[in-house]
Formats: structure tokens, sequence, C-alpha cells
């Protein structure tokens, strides 16, 4: 493995920390006929590579590129080096000592870390190890824009999960790549596009990485995502190749870095532009066979001073009480596998790598048995499969877009839309609204800037693209228009009917409606195949879900351009194919809202309530979420859902939110809620004011416990979600789950709503329901889906 230390680059890599160490000088000119150095003994002095010969290597390969004097192809014409599988995802090509092999998964977008990716990697180390004449071997890889984008995960599941399968996994890849690390030539990654996960474990144990240097270009281990740790080497190699802190902050996040920032952190050696990468990494090549000296020094040791800052106890013990104080504060302790690497590469960091192996892998192990991560795990497949157009159907390009309405969620929607290139018209009556939204989308970008994420002319550039008007001049030429006017249907069936005059015959209309009946504002137009709803979450910019709703005559033409429109703003879309009050997750907020209303009512308190929520993974109380969305906006949601709940047997609906509205109490908006606001962070509960409320409207007050209070709210919403897979209002369980997920907040590590009915068993769900049914009223009688299911002992998620 590489190791970068004072300015220095050497390479070592041994699972008991024997350096094979190849020293290359970069400024010697790249030739094939340079006679070899004599061969260096293990005190010879050591010819390093600095920043600065990094730095000139770089520079020297794009002048000569620029002059046209640094041919694109070796001296040698690169022939197929042996005989290649006519289905191989790699293709090896050979010129002169040098091998490149090329990635290239058959059929996929992405290349993946599969069983045969795996034995493909195999095949080139037997090949490259067949040809003494190899001395240098480069991966690069064909796909547009990736290099590896992981592990295929899909290999641990696909007939249920295996754990014996899984664990093996793991070994296979771990034991390939410390083949790699210790191979007898010199290894380079050519880098451009996603390297995450595997791939970048695989880059790890090349003796260099080169990163192309454009946006596209991202270096991660994302694992933890997934509840589990890099196990191919990642949790080893990285803490020992880059700073402990920065090693932590990847595999602890699963932050993604660019080629700059993975120069700077160490992690590569050389950015050069993605036109240059195979050039640059050719040259390195030619730089590395310019230097045999390297390739006699083995047994060159780490530097005292790399041993001494790796090994030091007190540093080290600082950076991981730091980082552990940090995971607790972000997890709350509910997320095992961050707290899993940390512990892992606390007790291998100064140990071998073939000892630190061995704690990875039972670490790996002991995580996949964890039922978060199959939860977590569980979410990742499901993303997958959302949002697929209709088999068979093209989806249109959304290039203008027109908004009608600049206020909170307007100019939300026009701004996500406007970053991603889309020319955007937005409209609004009010000139002042207008200019306070450009206000906001401004800021935003100014933002970006400072942070240096976004260059000032792609800032102005955008603002260029994002236009304003108080009428409907514009339009005409727009492929989507998106309403967010006033949730009131009158107003949205007006404003539908006035446009209709003012776009042309393939414009698509949509509604931003959180609750309101899309059939209805369908039918108010001339185009209701040409309807949809597409419900965001604010705040917009921040939120990843959007509900898309369809009207009963939307065609699949008009679905399969809302996804792709969705998906082009990076939002994850939920497909509700039935057009029921409030949707899913807004329907399903409502009865747990309003069963937290009754508690209320019943004698516990906001503090209480709120708190339990917190505990059970929620990332705010249910009083804490209806005032930061508004309690007007609760009490209209709940107005809208009110015919469907009022008609089912023994519902009750509180009258808390109604009571508060009434009072002008909006929530965090107005200062007053549930809560009283001083500032944006600083909230007291207002429990005098509540406790008055629910004594006028002639609630009885009884000690409840908290088990009882969990039970009703956890319940409420489980049962909910069951009803709402029951009524069709999405085709999959998994759709149920991330729309929670992502529009609630509903804890992630429970995997969703039916993904903790899974593992609570369902049976048991089932009595609990009843038993509040007899004791607290037959709102919580369990839905027939759920009580079929127990009858049948099936599952949602019968593989994972």
């Amino acid at each position: 493995m590489a190791d970068i230390e004072n300015e220095e680059l050497t390479q070592v890599a041994d699972s008991d920390k024997k350096p094979k160490k190849r020293v290359v000088n970069v400024k010697k000119p790249a030739t094939e006929t340079a006679a070899p150095a004599p061969a260096a003994s293990a005190d010879a002095p050591a010819t390093t590579l600095t920043d600065e010969d990094v730095a000139a290597a770089e520079a020297a390969a794009v002048a000569e590129h620029q002059a046209e004097q640094v041919s694109a192809a070796p001296m040698v014409p690169p022939t197929p080096l042996g005989e290649t599988p006519p289905d191989a995802y790699i293709q090896i090509e050979a010129s002169g000592q040098v091998a490149l092999a090329w990635i290239d998964q058959p059929g996929k977008k992405v290349n993946l870390l599969s069983p045969r990716m795996l034995d493909e990697v195999e095949r080139v180390l037997d090949e490259v190890s067949s040809h003494p004449e190899l001395k240098v071997l480069i991966f690069a890889s064909r796909k547009r824009d990736n290099f590896i984008a992981g592990a295929d995960l899909t290999t641990m599941v696909a007939n249920g999960f295996d754990l014996n399968g899984a664990v093996a996994f793991g070994q296979r890849g771990r034991t390939l790549f410390q083949r790699l690390a210790e191979l007898n030539l010199t290894t380079i990654a050519a880098i451009h596009g996603s390297c995450l996960g595997g791939g970048l474990e695989l880059a790890l144990a090349c003796d260099y990485r080169l990163a192309a240097n454009d946006d596209k270009t991202k270096l991660g281990l994302p694992e933890v995502q997934l509840g589990i740790l890099p196990a191919w080497g990642g949790v080893s190699r990285l803490p020992r190749l880059i700073s402990l802190p920065d090693a932590l902050d990847m595999m602890l996040t699963g932050k993604q870095v660019r080629a700059r920032k993975a120069k700077s952190l160490g992690l590569v050696h050389m950015t050069p532009p993605p036109e240059l990468l195979i050039e640059t990494a050719q040259k390195l090549a030619a730089d590395v066979l310019a230097s045999q000296a390297g390739y006699a020094d083995k047994k060159h040791k780490s530097s005292l001073m790399d041993k001494a800052l790796n090994q030091l106890p007190l540093g080290q013990n600082l950076v991981f009480k730091q980082a552990r104080k940090s995971v607790l504060e972000k997890s709350k302790g509910f997320y095992p596998a961050p707290l899993k690497i940390l512990e892992t590469v606390q007790n291998s960091i100064n140990l071998p790598l073939s000892e630190a192996f061995k704690l990875e892998a039972d670490a790996f192990e002991n995580l996949l048995q964890r039922s978060e991560t199959g939860s977590l795990m569980n979410l990742f497949f499901i993303n997958q499969e959302l949002g697929k157009s209709p088999e068979g159907v093209k989806p249109g390009k959304v290039k203008q877009l027109g908004v009608l309405g600049a206020g909170y969620m307007g100019a939300g929607i026009a701004q996500v839309s406007n970053a991603k290139n889309i020319d955007v018209r937005l409209k609004d009556v009010n000139y002042q609204a207008l200019l306070t939204g450009m206000k906001h989308v401004h800021q935003a970008y100014a933002k970006l800037v400072s942070r240096k994420r976004l260059k000032q002319k792609e800032a102005d550039d955008r603002m260029r693209k994002l236009t304003v008007t108080t009428d409907y001049s514009g339009f005409k030429h727009a492929d989507l228009v998106i309403e967010a006017v006033v949730e009131k249907m009158e107003v949205k069936k007006a404003v539908f009917n006035e446009l209709e005059a003012h776009i042309g015959p393939h414009t698509i209309l949509a509604s931003n409606t959180s609750a309101l009946s899309i059939n209805e504002m369908a039918a108010a137009t001339a185009r209701p195949d040409r309807f949809i709803g597409l419900h965001f979450f604010g705040p917009v910019q921040q939120m990843p879900l959007v509900e898309v709703i369809l009207g009963e005559q939307t065609s699949d033409q008009t679905l399969a351009t809302a996804l792709a429109y969705v998906r082009s703003i990076g939002k994850t879309p939920v497909v509700i194919r039935k057009d029921l009050p409030g949707f899913v997750v807004n329907r399903v907020l409502m009865v747990y809202g309003n069963e937290a209303g009754l508690l209320l009512e019943e004698g516990a308190d906001i503090t209480t309530i709120d708190r339990l929520m917190s505990d059970f993974g929620m990332p705010m109380g249910i009083f804490e979420v209806i005032d930061l969305a508004g309690i007007d906006v609760a009490y209209h949601t709940a107005n809208s859902v009110d015919a469907l709940f009022s008609q089912r047997p023994g519902f009750q609906r509180s009258r808390v939110v109604e009571k508060l509205f009434a009072d002008g109490r909006y929530g965090q908006k107005s200062g007053r809620g549930f809560y009283i606001y001083a500032g944006k962070d600083n909230k007291i509960p207002d429990h005098r004011y509540v406790q008055q409320v629910v004594e006028g409207l002639g609630g009885t007050k009884r000690e409840i416990s908290a088990e009882e209070i969990r039970d009703r709210l956890v319940l409420s919403l489980l049962n909910e979600s069951a009803l709402c897979l029951q009524e069709g209002l999405v085709e999959l369980p998994g759709e149920i789950d991330m729309a929670m997920l992502m529009g609630t907040g509903f804890p992630p590590f429970r995997g969703g709503p039916l993904r903790l009915i899974d593992q609570q068993g369902i049976q048991f769900i089932v009595n609990q329901l009843e038993y509040y049914a007899e004791t607290r009223g037959a709102r919580f009688a369990p839905c027939q889906l759920l009580k079929d299911m127990a009858a049948k002992g099936q599952k949602f998620y019968p593989l994972i």
C-alpha cells in the first residue's frame, strides 16, 4: 500500500509489515532502453518522488500533450495479452513492459465488484504474473464517468440473505486485493468517475492512484451507510495511508471526496485532466521503468518518523476519543457500524496488516448479523427500484420549466431545477414575492460560491437561466409547469384554467399539492392525460422525496417524463397510484399526529411525547414537527383528509391543532405553537398554554405510561402504513418505507414502518393492535392485510 509522509512518495505493502518498496524518479526520461540500476541495499539512501516531482510530471504531461509531442499510445502498439474470454469483464492490453487492464462490465452502466468481477481481477493477476517481461500494471475503466461503483450487494441476498456466503465474499475480496498489493509489478489505478467502496479498496491496494480532475470523479468508502465497514482491506489500509482523522472522517460518514481534495489528503498522487488520464498513467509507468532501483529495494523500511506518527498512543487516543464523541452525538448510538469501525481501527492500527485483516473480518461478520444492517441494506435495494419508467416508454426531456407561485415551495422548486441546468420561468402575481424568491436563490448560490462548491461564473450562468414574470409570458414553450400556489382547491383550479391559453399542446401540468385531489384539478383542464401531482417536501433544497401522484387519466408518457424530471434534479420519486386524500406521507403523519393530540387530551405532556419519539429514533418529536411545518399547514391538511378518516369506525379527531390555529399560534414561523421560540434554536415547551387548551376541550387527565405513549404512536403509524399498501396507493412495500423515511425522518436503522413490522413479527403487531383496539378504541383495529399476512406467516421482505 502507498504511504505518503513528509512529502515523500514511497511504497509499502505487506501483510506482516515487511515493506515492498519501489522508488521512482519521474524526472528521468521515459525510455524502454534505460539500463537497469544496480540493486540497492536495504541501507542505501532512497530516491524519492516529492510533491514537486509529481507536479512537474503532471505539468510536463499537459505541456507535451498541448504541443502534440506526447503520443496517446505507448511506443509499442498495444496488443491483447493472452486469450481473452468473449464475455470478459476486463480486457488486458500489453505494450512492452506495461499491461493495461480495461474494466468494462458488459450490459451495465457502472462496474460492480461481483463474484464474476473478482474472478476477472484474479484472471488479470494470473495473466500478468505469467509474463515476467511485464513490470507495470495499470487499471482503468472504459465506462463513462465510472471506475468501480463498489461491490455488487445483490450477491449476498439473491436467494435470501446468506451469512456464510457474505462472509466468504468479504474474505475473497480481502485476499485478492492483498495479492494485488503484493504483486511483483508496480500497479497504478487510473481513476475517472465514481470510485467507491470496493472500487476504492482495489485502488488502495495499488502502488499509485491517479484521479481525473473533474466533478464526476469521486472517491469514498460509503459502507457505513449500509451498516457495514470497508471489509476488503479498506479499514486497515486507509488509516495507514492518510492521516488518522481524515481516514476516520471518510469511513465514519461515508463522505465522498473529489480529485483535488483526495490529493490534498494524500489519497491520490496525481490529478490530471480526464483527457490526459491514461497518458499520465503511461508516463508514470515509463518513469517507473526508467528507475529500476525500485525493484531491488523491496526491504527498505518505513521511516522512524512514519512509525512515530502511526504509533504515538497519546495522539491516537485523542483522535479516537473525539471521533467517538462525535459519532454518539450524531447517531445517538442507534447505528452500530460507526462504533465498530472506530473499535476496529483503534485495535488494529498498530498491528501488522495480516493481523489487522483478521479484526476487520471479525467486525464485518459481526455487523452482518445486526438488524440495523439488514434494514439499511434493504433500503439500498429499495432505492435501486424506485421511480422506474413504465416499460417501453421513452420519457420526454424537461428543458424548460414553468413554476407558478414564488413562495417558500415555488422558489425552492425553481432553484433545485435551475441548479440542474434547466431554464426556469417563475411567475407570481406579487412582484415583491418574485424579488424575495430570486433573493433566496441568489443567496443560496452565493453560499455555495463562498464554500468553493460552485464557481462564480457557474452561479452567474445559472441566474441567467432563471427568469421571473407577473404574467404568463415565456410559458408557451415550457415542457412542464408546476403549480405551487396556496393550498385551496378553487384557487388552484382557477390558475390552471387561466394557464391553459398560454402553454403549448405538449406541456405537462403538475400540482405541488400536499393533499388535494389530483383528479379534481385535472378535470378542470383540457389535458387530464398530461396532468400529474408532484408533491415536493420543504425545504425543497434539503428534502429528497417527491410524491408522484397519478390521476385516473394520467398517461404513461406523462408519468415517464415526470419521473425523469424528478430524478434529473436529484430527488427520489415515489409513485402514488391512487388519488386519495393526503396521499401517503401526509396521510400517515395525520394519523400519527392525531394520536399524539389525543394523548395530550388524556393527560400526557408535549415534552414526554416528543422525547419518547426522539428516543425511538425520530429526528424530531411530533409536536416539534408540527411547529416546524406550520400549525396552519397541519390544520388545513387535517381538514383535507378528514373525510377519509371520519368514515372509519371509532375514529376520533383531536381538536388541539384546531384550537392552536384559531388562537393564531402557527408554530415556529409565528414564534409560538406547542413551543415558544426565542431565536432559531431556542425553544421551550408551553405547558401552561397547552394545559389550558386541553382543559377547554374537556380533556380528562390520567397517568399514562411511557410504554403506552410509545406503543400508541408507533402502532398507529405502522397500521396506517400497511393500510396504504392494502388500498393500493403504492405497488411495493419499499415505496411506503422509503416515502416515510425521506418524508418524515422515520429512523433508517429501523428500515421503515413495514420493515419494522417484519422485525417485530406481524403476529405480534396484530396482537398489540387488537389489545389497544379493545382498550383505547376501534381506530387501532389491525388492517386486513396485516391479519391475512399474520395468518399465512408472511413477511413484507422475505429475502432480507
